[in-house]
């Protein structure tokens, strides 16, 4: 492999919390991982953006033999198409690594890799794993995704948006505003049961990153109480909270006034994930460029200075 080809792809030894499954749908994948995690075959993880795909895979891979081993993620979209193959078959390529290789964005992948890597997968040296926002089955209904590599994939793991697991809530709220004060360095806080109930009645359609965004910019505005409560979420332009109607306004204007809060709320926790890179955000939202560059405008949102576009 040439010198430069490959990004940048630390091998991590993850360290990760335990899956939070109290509901349905995460009992059911909890259940999906143990049998994946005792076997050795190629993984498809799919799920919305900030569902928590990188997680579930980073838990697969400690419950499974090859734990010890090295975990290395590269995401495809990152990688320009032309290296793709020398990547994943060259001398040196991460089939031949070992351990375990995450592949994000595994649609960005061009047809002919797509074909090579199924065939490469019963022998490679490491476990694949790959992940994908994509509604892959259809895409190869479409011709527009391999369907040989879509089969090879032993075991498909669906990873539920937030709002389909909302018995999670409160236990996903404690672990992370524990996270979140570990790397405040401050003490612990307790999540008041009337910020819980506040926090299950919005829909974050950034999923667990969202949440975890909102539990950071809270904890900055708690004061030195032990508790954490719903006044923190009052200045966090992204938290709306249902329920907050004029009487006034019409139906159509407020389903508007709602629809604009939540426009700007998205794309300004969008910019800020990626630093005001407008690609990588549009990417991540599979939304034209220009489309998120106008809406960003639109809302007075500018990206800092220095960032990369």
């Amino acid at each position: 492999m040439t010198e430069g080809t490959r990004p940048n792809l630390p091998q991590l030894q993850p360290q990760v919390r335990n899956l939070v499954a109290t509901s349905e749908p995460m009992r059911q994948l909890a259940s999906q991982l143990e049998r994946a995690a005792s076997g050795n075959g190629s993984v498809l993880i799919f799920g919305e953006p900030g569902s928590g795909r990188t997680f579930v895979a980073q838990v697969l891979h400690q419950k499974s033999a090859s734990a010890g081993s090295p975990f290395v993620s590269l995401h495809l979209s990152e990688a320009s198409p032309q290296h793709h193959r020398e990547l994943l078959f060259g001398r040196g390529g991460l089939l031949d690594l070992g351990g375990v290789i995450c592949l994000h964005d595994i649609e960005h992948l061009p047809s002919e890799v797509q074909a090579e890597l199924a065939q490469k997968l019963p022998s490679s040296a490491s476990r694949v794993i790959a992940i994908s926002g994509r509604p892959l089955e259809q895409w190869a209904g479409a011709g527009a995704f391999s369907v040989v590599l879509l089969g090879a994939f032993t075991e498909r793991l669906r990873v539920p948006a937030l709002r389909d697991r909302q018995d999670d809530l409160p236990e996903l709220v404690r672990g992370l505003l524990r996270e979140a004060c570990t790397q405040a360095r401050r003490s612990p806080l307790n999540p008041s049961q009337a910020l819980i109930e506040a926090l299950s009645r919005y829909d974050f359609p950034g999923n667990i990153d969202q949440l975890r965004a909102v539990l950071e910019r809270a904890l900055q505005r708690a004061g030195s109480e032990d508790e954490l409560g719903t006044s923190a979420l009052s200045a966090i332009s992204e938290f709306h909270e249902p329920g907050a109607f004029t009487a006034s306004l019409s139906y159509r204007d407020t389903r508007t006034h709602f629809e604009a809060g939540f426009e700007k709320a998205y794309v300004q926790w969008l910019l800020e994930r990626h630093q005001g890179n407008i690609s990588a955000a549009a990417r991540e939202a599979r939304m034209d460029r220009k489309h998120l560059y106008d809406l960003a405008r639109k809302h007075g949102l500018r990206r800092p200075r220095g960032s990369e576009d």
